[in-house]
């Protein structure tokens, strides 16, 4: 009765502290976005308020430069009514400046003798126009008049009404993560490790110290409980000592045998450990964790919208120069290609040197790939220097899961899974817009060096994160298997297991993976990252355009991907998500051929985002559930190291097909081509599911 009470009251505590954070959160959110909206108010009044003046200044500048020119030929002894070639020298000009729309020559106002006119471009009546005297000896003979675009300086306000916007948006995702960071690492999991130390006292165990990076307060508070532990080891220490050269001391039997009665109670009841061997109290640290993983991965999705534009500008080697968009797609094949050999071999290495250690060894290819990325402008080099990349990417990939799966418990590991998971997707709508941003304004090479610079950013904040790694614990002398035990074991059950081709025999198993996963990594490597950059690069969108547009993909998945876990998971619906997914994923490719423009791409990474959030964590259900219920040996881990190992094969493959597709033909072509396979692949999955898969589960018999 005491111990149900005493559950409910801990189940209590754990509920308001929930709470809190919650509204401590949603608090602080709010302050944000109210002091974010009122900066963004005002940086767009300022802007739109300056931006006239900044267009009608350059033209100033413009029709000056203009009216000297003139002013040089008349200067010449040639009548400004015999020159030859103004209108085509003037339609030069009107071509190198878009802001401008007609410049035009005339005599002044108050002369009607009409004896020349050169003019170039069309003037709207509504548009701003600026007026310069051309002048000889003293006299005006003729007057430059310049009208502003003023469609121009409209698409201007609004890009850069867009730019704040999406910043804005960006700026109170980076808060949350940092806010989640400083709580969790900074406050909560550092007091949850003085409760434990407390709790353990409780109980009479006394064999473990603290040490975690907290606030000032906690860690006075933690260095006065160290001491506390010091003093008992080393009283505890003396006294077990001092019995020691008592017994020895004794003769007779009676009085040996009540002091070992006398040590054996004090270590049943309690449990010390040697004051020099203090051993850290193991915390579970895994939401710290999701800062340094968003900022690597930020890093990253940084040259995500505006690489395959980047390549094609690029040396290109004279091999490839006839077919630039099937170029462009060769380093995120080679990038995929690295990443999924790196992430099927390169789990042992992450247990047995621990994910702190792996994360740090990562970071040194990753860095030295994006420096070379800065540095090298030669084709082949620039894919190396990708491919580089790609093995830090993989080996900190795999930590970051080693470390999740060594702290988990099997009731916890999936919300700890949806932490990294969740790192991940908010990287991927902040970076490719950031990345935009940064690539408009400092150059495409310039932005890898703020790649390299975040990633050993993420570094320095693991570094503070991780202090040790479960598998490096000692084993406590009051327990019979150790916490560095525990951690193996419970890496052994989350970590991949070896991919079992067998299960390609299953029917069910085979057409989930050939017919839905794989062609959803092929739309999402080649269309989303391949070919959405070159369609909006040839509707002459710049690169903040294209980072933004790139990003409804991960707006999409973000929002509708745990509504859609959740709704599969509670209505045993996980087949119908997942061919519903592929219908709309496909649908979003198709829809190019009926309409065009940017707009239209956007409606196309919109649906394909909504798409793949209803299918990819159904998928993974299915999986698990076609293994369970099949006559295979294979465990669900064996069966999801298979699915992910295709999933990748789907990766490399993507910007492959994309790319030849677009060489061949187009890439308006490519992408209505690959949004059909995506599309005829769910609805074969469907046929072979059986008509009955929409309104339940997939009953999987395992006889196929």
């Amino acid at each position: 009765m005491n111990h149900s009470s005493s559950a409910t009251k801990a189940t209590d505590i754990s509920q308001q502290k929930s709470r809190v954070l919650i509204w401590l959160l949603i608090g602080a959110l709010g302050l944000l976005c109210l002091t974010l909206g009122v900066f963004s108010y005002r940086a767009l009044t300022t802007f739109e308020n300056r931006l006239l003046p900044e267009f009608q200044d350059k033209a100033e500048l413009v029709a000056r430069s203009i009216s000297k020119d003139v002013e040089r030929a008349v200067a010449a002894g040639i009548p400004i009514d015999k020159m030859v070639g103004v209108e085509a020298y003037l339609g030069k000009i009107l071509n190198e400046n878009s802001d401008i729309s007609a410049i035009s020559i005339a005599p002044p106002a108050n002369d009607y003798s009409g004896a020349f006119a050169y003019e170039a471009g069309e003037r709207g009546l509504d548009a701003p126009r600026i007026s310069h005297e051309i002048r000889h000896k003293g006299e005006t003979f003729a007057n430059v008049t310049i009208a502003l675009n003023p469609d121009y300086i409209s698409s201007q306000h609004e890009e850069v009404t867009y730019e704040v916007l999406t910043t804005l948006l960006i700026t109170m995702l980076v808060t949350y993560e940092m806010l989640g960071f400083l709580i969790y690492g900074r406050l909560l999991n550092p007091l949850q490790s003085v409760v434990n130390i407390l709790r353990d006292g409780a109980k009479g165990r006394f064999s473990h110290s603290i040490h975690a990076n907290a606030t000032a307060e906690l860690t006075r508070v933690q260095n006065v409980l160290n001491n506390v532990l010091y003093l008992l080891a080393v009283r505890a220490r003396l006294f077990f000592d001092d019995a020691s050269e008592l017994r020895a001391a004794q003769i007779e039997p009676e009085k040996v045998n009540r002091i070992d009665q006398a040590v054996r109670s004090i270590q049943n009841r309690f449990s010390f450990s040697d004051p020099f061997k203090f051993r850290e109290k193991e915390t579970n640290n895994i939401r710290a964790l999701r800062l340094p993983l968003f900022i690597f991965m930020f890093a990253e999705e940084l040259s995500r919208a505006f690489l395959p534009v980047y390549v094609q500008k690029l040396g290109l080697p004279s091999s490839l120069q006839h077919m630039p968009d099937f170029a462009a797609g060769l380093p995120i094949m080679a990038f995929m290609a690295v990443l999924a050999a790196v992430s099927l071999l390169s789990s042992p290495l992450a247990e047995r040197l621990g994910a702190r250690k792996t994360f740090i060894i990562g970071l040194v290819p990753a860095v030295s790939g994006y420096i070379a990325s800065y540095l090298f402008a030669d084709f082949y080099l620039f894919v190396a220097s990708r491919m580089l990349s790609a093995l830090g990417y993989g080996l900190i990939f795999v930590a970051c899961q080693s470390y999740i799966a060594s702290r988990s418990q099997p009731s916890s590991r999936a919300t700890n899974m949806a932490i990294f998971v969740g790192a991940i997707l908010v990287a991927g709508i902040c970076g490719p817009a950031i990345g935009g941003i940064l690539a408009d304004r400092i150059g495409y090479a310039a932005t890898f060096l703020v790649s390299a610079g975040l990633a050993l950013l993420s570094g320095l904040l693991l570094r503070s994160t991780l202090n040790t790694d479960t598998e490096h614990l000692g084993q406590p002398e009051d327990t019979p298997q150790s916490d560095a035990q525990n951690a193996r074991e419970r890496s052994r059950v989350g970590m991949r297991k070896t991919p079992d081709f067998a299960l390609l025999g299953n029917l069910r198993f085979a057409s989930l993976t050939v017919l839905c996963a794989i062609p959803s990594k092929i739309m999402l490597t080649g269309v989303i990252f391949l070919l959405v950059p070159l369609h909006l690069s040839g509707l002459n969108a710049g690169d903040s355009a294209i980072g933004r547009v790139v990003m409804m993909y991960g707006i999409a998945v973000v929002v509708l991907m745990p509504q859609a876990s959740q709704l599969a998971d509670r209505r045993h619906l996980h087949a119908f998500f997942v061919i519903v997914g592929g219908i709309l994923a496909g649908l979003g490719g198709i829809s190019l051929s009926i309409w065009d423009g940017i707009w239209a791409t956007v409606g196309v990474v919109a649906l394909i985002g909504m798409g793949q959030a209803l299918s990819i964590s159904p998928q993974l259900a299915l999986v698990q559930n076609i293994i369970v219920k099949s006559t295979t040996t294979s465990s669900p881990a064996e069966g999801l190291s298979l699915f992910r190992f295709l999933e990748r094969i789907g990766n490399v493959l993507g910007p492959l097909i994309a790319g030849s597709l677009a060489t061949v033909y187009s890439v308006e072509t490519a992408v209505i081509t690959i949004g059909m396979i995506g599309l005829l692949g769910a609805i074969s999955f469907w046929v072979i599911a059986g008509p009955g898969v929409l309104m339940e589960t997939l009953n999987e018999t395992g006889d196929n």
